[in-house]
């Protein structure tokens, strides 16, 4: 697929995991060019374990939407105003 000396020529590839620990540092390692994005439905789906509730559901999909900077980091504050250790979550998400 790729050696030491060049990069797939690849137009699209997807890769979803979850918990697969070893998974996305080998796919960064391997593809380090590559664009990565989060699904946050899967963030959602860790995150409801431990915070739950619509308001909470409805802030984080406001966070997901959000089309600036500024409008993103106005709604994290609004999910750290409501919930200390949900903001913390969230905001120890890597960015892809």
């Amino acid at each position: 697929m790729a050696d030491e000396t060049s990069q797939p020529k690849f137009k699209r590839m997807y890769v979803r995991f979850n918990a697969q620990k070893g998974l996305k540092p080998a796919i960064e390692t391997l593809f380090p060019t590559v664009e990565r994005r989060y699904c946050v439905k899967h963030i959602y789906n860790n995150f409801k374990v431990d915070h739950k509730g619509l308001e909470l559901k409805d802030a984080l999909w406001r966070c997901a939407v959000a089309t600036t900077i500024r409008e993103f980091e106005r709604r994290m504050q609004y999910i750290k105003d409501l919930d200390e250790k949900a903001y913390e979550y969230l905001a120890n998400i890597a960015p892809a």
